[in-house]
């Protein structure tokens, strides 16, 4: 579903003078991700969730703390790219803070 998306994304990443090592490790995170959502029935990125994020950063193949931390910097560099070249629309709810201090 996002190969493309994800080979724009490193080609930015190139152009950009992202170091060796991240560029790596956002093309790893980010086909990982693409093969977890090949695992789900989102049909678009546009229909990703905050819930499927979740799943993927702390669930898909049991993932230690350093690989959750690269998965929610890449991911947050690949959405980032993305909302500035138009490919998706920030909709998703942000929580505030007082929503956390209620849990």
């Amino acid at each position: 579903m996002l190969e493309v998306m994800i080979g724009d994304f490193v080609d930015y990443c190139k152009i950009s003078d992202f170091a060796d090592k991240s560029k790596e490790t956002l093309r790893i995170r980010l086909n990982e991700f693409n093969e977890f959502l090949k695992t789900t029935s989102v049909p678009s990125i546009q229909d990703i969730s905050s819930l499927h994020i979740r799943e993927f950063v702390g669930d898909y193949k049991c993932p230690s703390i350093h690989i959750r931390k690269a998965r929610i910097w890449s991911l947050r560099q690949f959405f980032h790219f993305l909302k500035l070249n138009g490919r998706v629309v920030d909709h998703h709810h942000q929580p505030q803070e007082d929503e956390c201090d209620s849990r």
